[in-house]
């Protein structure tokens, strides 16, 4: 049912008792079929007015079929019917892992799930758990209590900002249509008893916030399309979070210092057969630092990114590119990314890393794969990505089965998604690109089939009026 209180949500119940809670609506969409998002042939929506909130569930193909059915065991479960088989094709189930069961981790905790279902709870910022006993012998439920004893109630509190989540229960949750993020933050700093505040409706120009008044239940991580929750601590916590910040961009000048001075005494220990390539790698890697700083891309070193892929497990290893391997991993942080380690045997590999660094660090899209930081480290080169879930668009359409997963809606905004990627190279950006390694290999799709151009390492910047330019070598596609 849709319980009306506070923010109107969805809710599966037994007996009165919340079993399970997908994200709010955010204006644009309701958060319950990840795998489907704003797909082309199916959605969610909610109308909220004065009087009533609405669930619509929309079918924009006539010649498609869905079913929803609630089982008895409480697995909410949605069918399409597939006619060459001529059967009824499960493609949605929830509740599907713990932290989807409502509460998991109890007030004031945060459930996360990682890519072999492995389930974790935290405290969210400035708590930590009620009982540390039964928290280790995974037990939650008991949830978490303030950290500290200092007060938060005008005593230099304030707010830490908790990515990709979905949001406490908003049924005991405040909604101010006119407020903007601004505002609400504002109103949640004068009222002591107002616990986080975020973001509610995408489609209001900014305006629209949520606010709890008491504990945080049932928050959990989403990745790939969860919204930011600002939540509440005292000064103590609030400036460990503030250090760490601080902490982490002074270990990012840190690192570009150690990386020249190694260069510099690399450069007087090699032989002289090998000044002129030592000089080449120190002038990209040179080149790189200061891109680097330019455009803020953090700098990661090589025990982070083991410790994200586990030391480069085959397990986590996507796929091979043209330069090297590529693999899955997860930051300290919780954020999963792709790696892509240039191999070492690469001859051409130092100028393309060059090129794809200096150039990507400088474009920001939805259409085009978004660089999150870069690591050197002796003779190892590596890229950090965002990770795509779906891969690349040539497991699809190279694939019989995932081939019928397409229909020609969705293919044809994948073709518009590609277009305005392409549009915004060679016209719209400040730089002039000609990609020139344009491929369905080299197109990545997220969670809701979105298309982002990668690979850049082939790529040619252009002056604004340069119509054409000549290539010393063959490359690319």
């Amino acid at each position: 049912m849709i319980n009306p209180s506070g923010f109107p949500h969805l809710t599966l119940y037994k007996n009165q008792v919340p079993l399970w809670q997908p994200s709010p609506w955010n204006g644009v969409r309701l958060n319950v079929i990840p795998a489907v998002g704003q797909s082309s042939w199916f959605n969610f929506s909610i109308i909220i007015d004065a009087d009533e909130a609405v669930l619509l569930s929309n079918v924009f193909n006539s010649s498609i079929y869905v079913r929803g059915v609630v089982q008895e065991s409480g697995i909410v479960q949605l069918f399409t019917w597939v006619e060459n088989k001529s059967e009824w094709v499960t493609f949605f189930t929830k509740p599907e892992d713990q932290c989807d069961s409502y509460g998991h981790c109890g007030a004031n905790g945060n459930c996360h799930s990682d890519s072999m279902d492995q389930i974790e709870c935290n405290c969210l910022p400035g708590f930590t758990p009620k009982s540390p006993n039964d928290w280790s012998m995974r037990d939650s439920s008991g949830g978490c209590v303030r950290k500290n004893q200092e007060s938060v109630c005008r005593n230099g509190e304030g707010f830490v900002k908790v990515a990709d989540v979905k949001v406490p229960d908003t049924s005991v949750a405040y909604f101010d249509e006119n407020k903007t993020l601004r505002e609400c933050e504002s109103e949640c700093l004068r009222n002591c008893s107002c616990t986080a505040y975020a973001d509610a409706d995408f489609t209001r120009g900014g305006r629209g916030c949520l606010m709890w008044y008491g504990d945080l239940m049932d928050t959990r991580e989403i990745r790939g399309g969860g919204r930011d929750l600002y939540v509440r601590v005292d000064a103590l916590v609030l400036a460990e979070f503030q250090k760490k910040g601080f902490l982490s961009r002074k270990k990012v000048l840190a690192t570009l210092i150690v990386l020249v001075s190694a260069a510099a005494i690399i450069s007087l220990a090699v032989s002289i057969v090998l000044v002129k390539k030592t000089r080449k790698g120190s002038e990209v890697r040179k080149e790189l630092d200061g891109t680097a700083k330019d455009q803020e891309l953090p700098l990661l070193d090589i025990t982070t990114i083991k410790a994200a892929t586990d030391d480069f497990a085959s397990t986590n290893k996507l796929g091979q590119g043209g330069f090297g391997p590529v693999y899955k991993g997860r930051l300290a942080s919780g954020q999963e990314v792709a790696v892509k380690r240039l191999s070492k045997s690469s001859g051409q590999g130092c100028q393309e890393f060059k090129n794809e660094v200096m150039l990507i660090a400088k474009l920001q899209h939805r259409n085009l794969v978004r660089l999150l930081g870069c690591c050197i480290s002796q003779d190892e080169r590596m890229l950090i990505y965002e990770y795509l879930p779906n891969k690349s668009l040539d497991c699809f359409i190279f694939n019989k089965a995932k081939r019928a997963t397409l229909d020609w809606n969705q293919r044809f905004q994948i073709i518009l998604g590609l277009a305005r990627g392409v549009l915004y190279l060679h016209h719209d950006s400040r730089l002039r690109i000609i990609h020139r390694d344009l491929k369905a290999s080299n197109v990545l799709l997220d969670v809701a089939m979105n298309p982002k151009i990668s690979d850049f390492g082939m790529a040619k910047m252009f002056s604004e009026d340069q119509i054409q330019a000549n290539t010393n070598r063959v490359v690319g596609t």
